[in-house]
């Protein structure tokens, strides 16, 4: 496998991850079309769609990450465009403000190119300070009294939500090589959306199998506190077998064998910790959204899986918390 990193011009670690993601699937599609034996027609086409859309994915981020992190940065800019463009689709009742919907297009890209040049301060304030203050002046020179206030914040929260947000896992591959000896920028994003999808699903089949105790009824009445807290656990323990491979999270350790109760340890089940809780609130932030507009999902380009919305609203709230919990250890 050494000489095939080599070959593929990527880290060790990163390929033996990206070889187990393939691995997983597999194993998951030989279990989930065994399970689907006798069901009726539209389950089987349902589960189908998803497992598909699964292979889709991972197939995309795999020869994105082997192309290098520029690729990764652009299908990230890609997603979020799509993701921005959900979200004005879905409150497009209450906000019916196309020029605000245009400020917001428009500053998407830049908003990315900033990443792509590695421009730290221009990523940090263009969102929240720049085009914060450019969207009611719109408003204002417009003389838009009547729902200023809903037409303006919504206009803001959709841009946090689905770009500056979740940008952050981006920005992660900007961060110096040196950084990260494991695995690089790439392997601190792969460990990042790994653990996100690894926590959701976690947590919903935890929650599936003992769930007993809701959490926020009137949110999600799926979230219990037993799938929260067993998804949590299974999200730490990711973390530390992960951590070794493609992180600096574990210092010398290039296993979860060789880790030893201290910084080594205590960082990578922070990490999982951090995570797993950002994954439970951002999904339960969209779920708010939805539950406002009377929606079940935001939108159905994923079979099975609803949105990119659906699909990424974790990452809107873990991308930001985990790149800061990197960024301020290491820098």
């Amino acid at each position: 496998m050494d000489s095939l990193a080599q070959n593929l011009a990527v880290d060790l670690g990163v390929l033996k991850v990206l070889t187990g993601i393939i691995a997983a699937l597999v194993l998951g599609t030989v279990v989930r079309l065994s399970l689907l034996v006798g069901k009726d027609t539209e389950t089987r086409q349902k589960k189908v769609g998803s497992l598909i859309a699964w292979w889709v994915l991972a197939m995309v981020f795999t020869i994105a990450s082997l192309l290098g992190t520029s690729a990764i940065i652009i299908l990230i800019g890609v997603i979020s465009f799509m993701g921005l463009r959900e979200f004005l689709e879905i409150t497009d009742s209450r906000f019916h403000e196309k020029p605000l919907q245009t400020i917001a297009f428009l500053a998407l890209p830049v908003h990315y190119l900033f990443i792509l040049l590695k421009w730290y301060e221009a990523f940090w304030i263009f969102i929240p300070s720049i085009i914060f203050l450019l969207l009611p002046i719109r408003l204002i020179l417009a003389g838009h009294t009547e729902g200023y206030i809903e037409k303006a914040s919504m206009a803001t929260w959709g841009l946090f939500l689905t770009v500056y947000g979740f940008s952050h896992s981006g920005l992660l591959l900007s961060l110096p090589e040196e950084i990260n000896p494991s695995g690089g920028p790439i392997g601190l994003f792969l460990f990042l959306v790994i653990l996100t999808e690894v926590n959701d699903i976690a947590q919903a089949l935890w929650g599936r199998k003992f769930g007993r105790t809701k959490v926020v009824p009137n949110v999600s009445p799926n979230k219990s506190w037993e799938g929260l807290l067993l998804g949590m656990l299974t999200t730490v323990i990711i973390a530390i077998v992960l951590a070794p491979l493609i992180t600096p999270l574990a210092g010398e350790a290039r296993s979860a064998f060789e880790l030893s109760f201290g910084t080594a340890l205590i960082l990578p089940a922070a990490a999982g910790l951090l995570i797993a809780t950002g994954g439970f609130f951002g999904d339960l932030n969209m779920s708010a959204v939805k539950r406002d507009l009377g929606i079940k999902d935001a939108g159905h380009l994923i079979p099975g899986q609803g949105g990119i919305l659906d699909r990424i609203d974790s990452l809107t709230y873990t991308a930001p918390l985990f790149f800061y919990f990197v960024y301020f250890t290491y820098r």
